[in-house]
């Protein structure tokens, strides 16, 4: 049987997921969706950390650049990273990592 990351990021697949990992890594988009496929304006986010995190999964997101975030940020990639760190994220990915580390030492501060 053929599944994409679609599958699982549904309550099946994340049950699944558990049966063998501690957690998942779903593009960032599958949290925060945004048109364009990811460079576009931003949408409610799902409830996917929700879910997972009930199901005792940790999340990790990918991959956030200071050169290419989603135009819905108007404070620039800080702000894309205080989103996602108050939704509750585990870890991020990143070619940046001195913004994300900035980012979660200002989201600390809060």
């Amino acid at each position: 049987m053929s599944r994409t990351f679609g599958y699982f990021a549904t309550d099946q697949g994340l049950a699944e997921v558990k049966t063998y990992a501690d957690g998942i890594g779903p593009w960032k988009v599958y949290i925060v969706p945004t048109a364009g496929g990811g460079g576009g304006a931003i949408f409610p986010p799902t409830d996917l950390i929700q879910r997972a995190h009930a199901r005792k999964l940790l999340v990790h997101t990918w991959t956030f650049r200071d050169d290419s975030f989603p135009t819905g940020y108007p404070g620039g990639p800080v702000d894309e990273y205080l989103n996602f760190y108050k939704l509750g994220i585990d870890g991020v990915f990143s070619d940046f990592p001195d913004t994300a580390f900035g980012a979660r030492e200002i989201f600390r501060g809060l």
